[in-house]
């Protein structure tokens, strides 16, 4: 690459780097055995949505396979670009020093004491997940450091979310970051969103290299297939 980086936009790089490679991999390691053998393949959702061939049916659940890893995985990639971007260390690292409490949490930041807990998807925690998060932020406090609770996007919590955090005694109004507040907040520096938005986007051709693997590794499943079975129905018998 031509253009010049920070030392934190060559780290949010490289981090999409290896989620693209993560991605790769994803697709190579699927497999006729996981597809028949171990659920990949849903034969009641195949019949309901009213497939007609095993191309077709391989082709739909490798994609929602896919999708559903790259999800996973690309939260852990915004988590490391958030704590990159702070300054932050993941609690794991630090429970020896700090004792087995912060290895929970995702951010640390040792400096101010404040520990965050990230989320990279939606909005929204159900309660479990809540009443977990709150009696982490009470081990915290007890420790003497502040806990936040962020999502990496969006411009509002759910409400249901928000109004559960009330209801439980969470600072809503200081300690709940959404979006563009982790960075007003927690990232001072010359990269904001709109700058890390910039560095994700300088890994051209991700998706195109996702898609190309993809396509060729579904063609080689429903050959090996077709090859097995003589018609859908056949290869749906297979799972019973």
């Amino acid at each position: 690459m031509s253009i010049g980086l920070s030392e934190e936009g060559w780290q949010l790089f490289d981090e999409v780097e290896a989620f693209v490679r993560r991605a790769k991999t994803v697709v190579q390691k699927i497999t006729v055995k996981e597809l028949i053998d171990k659920g990949g393949i849903n034969p009641y959702m195949t019949k309901a949505l009213g497939m007609g061939t095993i191309y077709e049916t391989v082709d739909f659940f490798v994609r929602r396979r896919v999708e559903r890893s790259l999800g996973t995985s690309f939260g852990s990639t915004l988590d490391h670009s958030i704590r990159i971007l702070m300054g932050g260390q993941e609690g794991r690292v630090l429970a020896a020093a700090q004792g087995q409490w912060i290895a929970w949490w995702d951010i640390v930041l040792l400096g101010p004491r404040i520990v965050i807990s990230v989320k990279s998807g939606p909005s929204d925690m159900n309660n479990d997940q809540i009443d977990k998060f709150m009696r982490e932020a009470a081990k915290a406090k007890k420790n003497q450091f502040e806990p936040y609770l962020a999502f990496v996007y969006g411009k509002q919590p759910f409400s249901l979310t928000k109004n559960c955090l009330i209801k439980k005694g969470f600072n809503v109004a200081n300690n709940l970051l959404v979006g563009k507040a982790i960075f007003t907040r927690f990232i001072p520096g010359p990269i904001g969103y709109k700058e890390t938005l910039a560095i994700l986007g300088l890994m051209k051709g991700g998706i195109g290299i996702i898609r190309a693997d993809m396509q060729q590794r579904i063609t080689y499943l429903a050959t090996l297939l077709g090859q097995t079975y003589s018609t859908l129905d056949d290869m749906l018998d297979a799972m019973f």
